[in-house]
């Protein structure tokens, strides 16, 4: 999903921010009392702040049970994949997650359902269900 990629991203740009060079360069320009390159590189590229929203966000969207929805092909199937993730979306509360975004998400999972309810009922005959 996107947070994880985001977050598989943003800790390689911090790992090489650790790096040996990057940290021999800035411990050169502290010594050399240049704080304002250091101070500006850090609060410039936000790093930190993008690494505590997307850990907030994973929180919510780490383990999202969504393909259990896409494969379902039972109805039976369906009704529980739509219990797990309405289960999981608890985990909501907590997170600072927008409720704009949180809104889309919900609509997003209703065309989901919506559309994997069409592809199981329209193997069947509706009018010999009992």
């Amino acid at each position: 999903s996107f947070w994880l990629n985001l977050e598989r991203a943003l800790l390689r740009i911090q790992e090489k921010r650790e790096s040996a060079e990057i940290v021999l360069t800035l411990d050169i320009l502290k010594h050399g009392k240049r704080f304002h390159a250091t101070v500006s590189f850090d609060s410039d590229t936000g790093l930190k702040q993008a690494m505590a929203t997307v850990n907030d966000y994973n929180q919510l969207m780490k383990d999202f049970p969504i393909n259990d929805l896409l494969s379902a092909s039972e109805l039976d199937r369906l009704r529980v994949a739509l219990q797990s993730i309405f289960v999981h979306l608890r985990k909501i509360r907590p997170t600072k997650y927008p409720i704009q975004r949180a809104l889309r998400l919900v609509e997003a999972i209703s065309r989901d359902l919506s559309s994997q309810l069409l592809k199981v009922l329209g193997t069947r005959r509706l009018m010999h269900i009992p």
